[in-house]
């Protein structure tokens, strides 16, 4: 796990690899761009893997803390899922109405 301030030269020597978006001179669609990236991801393993997923984690972990106030029914969303009682009761609720026979 990468700590804050520290150097990711491996997954920055992966993405200055990559072909820049502005560059190409084409605009790219983002289902274009998401392909791109999954295929990238897919690519890779061990340790760079490891740290490309901290890389992307962290931006979009900042990304949303940059984003302000949540809508009222991400409030109520994010109330629901604090409620670890409720939580417990409708879990409880939906494996006792699953057919195991259906599965």
């Amino acid at each position: 796990m990468l700590k804050k301030g520290a150097s990711n030269t491996k997954g920055m020597e992966i993405c200055r690899k990559m072909p820049n978006l502005q560059k190409t001179g084409k605009e790219m669609s983002e289902a274009d761009i998401k392909l791109k990236i999954v295929r990238l991801i897919d690519s890779q393993s061990g340790e760079v893997l490891r740290e490309l997923y901290e890389m992307i984690t962290s931006k979009v972990y900042e990304r949303n803390q940059e984003v302000g106030p949540i809508s009222d029914i991400e409030q109520g969303y994010k109330e629901m899922s604090e409620d670890t009682e409720r939580e417990t009761e409708a879990l409880e609720w939906m494996e006792g109405t699953l057919d195991p026979e259906a599965l």
